[in-house]
């Protein structure tokens, strides 16, 4: 379980402990109580986020040069796969040339590509090998799990 969805379980245990002292004569020290419970309890969670890295290079061979963690991933061996990082400290532009120029390096070649206002998707294409697609996209309304993130990039890949 992701350390962000524990804030409102934080939240409630902190409005119970404050609310579970009995009356008082005065409501200040009880919401004082609530206020400085939360601002711990959400500081904690904020700060002590820990991103979850790769277990291992995208594609075997790719590793991203930007800060990063994991959102999900999928896939088996032989089937497509897929990987979505969460991603800061870097624009979508970016994200996008550092992933283009590497798999270029690696022989891949850009077999399509899109691009606007922010969003790249592009597919690459290597000799004997599956087509790889990446799709970089601002944050936009989807939440997100690591803080500070400014967009995610998407990689979706088939064994040939």
């Amino acid at each position: 379980m992701s350390k962000i969805f524990l804030v409102p379980v934080l939240v409630a245990a902190s409005l119970v402990a404050a609310c579970n002292h009995g009356p008082s004569s005065d409501s200040q020290d009880t919401t004082s109580a609530v206020k400085t419970a939360v601002e711990r309890d959400v500081g904690k969670v904020s700060s002590g986020y820990t991103p979850q890295l790769l277990k291992q290079p995208i594609l075997g061979f790719y590793e991203p040069g930007f800060p990063y963690t994991v959102r999900s991933q999928s896939g088996a061996p032989g089937k497509p796969s897929g990987i979505t990082l969460e991603f800061w400290g870097a624009t979508t532009a970016d994200v996008h040339a550092d992933v283009e120029k590497k798999l270029l390096q690696l022989g891949y070649k850009v077999a399509k590509t899109n691009s606007a206002n922010g969003y790249y998707i592009t597919t690459y294409q290597a000799e004997g090998r599956g087509d790889v697609l990446v799709n970089v996209a601002p944050k936009g309304s989807r939440k997100m799990y690591a803080p500070g993130t400014v967009g995610t990039a998407y990689f979706q890949w088939s064994p040939k």
